[in-house]
């Protein structure tokens, strides 16, 4: 499987913050969270690929975007590789990998004490 290279890449950064929060918040909270986000996620693609092989009553995209953006990304991302959902809507992956993106940059700055945007900022 080509695509768990990729997938191991992009959830590097964010996992290393998200062990070090665990000196800040309770490791439980932080990890049930997770995985509650994750597990709705990928139910609600595994849903959206039923309907849309039913020609039932769709998932609006907005809805996923959002569930990618509040941390289901990576769950996302594995659900459209195991269904082959939304993986040829060009305007669906950008917004996709945009959201990506922003939290490999949100993880890094969270690595580096927010010195990229100070430095940005000049302060």
């Amino acid at each position: 499987m080509k695509k768990l290279p990729i997938f191991l890449l992009m959830i590097i950064l964010p996992a290393v913050v998200v062990v070090q929060s665990f000196e800040q918040v309770v490791w439980y909270i932080t990890v049930g969270y997770i995985s509650l986000v994750s597990l709705i996620t990928f139910g609600f693609y595994w849903h959206d690929k039923r309907q849309a092989q039913c020609n039932g009553p769709r998932i609006p995209e907005k809805v996923l975007h959002l569930l990618e953006l509040i941390g289901g990304w990576p769950a996302a991302y594995i659900a459209q590789q195991a269904f082959r959902h939304k993986t040829s809507k060009r305007n669906y992956r950008i917004v996709y990998w945009l959201i990506v993106i922003a939290y490999q940059y949100l993880a890094l700055e969270c690595l580096l004490n927010w010195r990229i945007l100070h430095s940005i900022l000049g302060n």
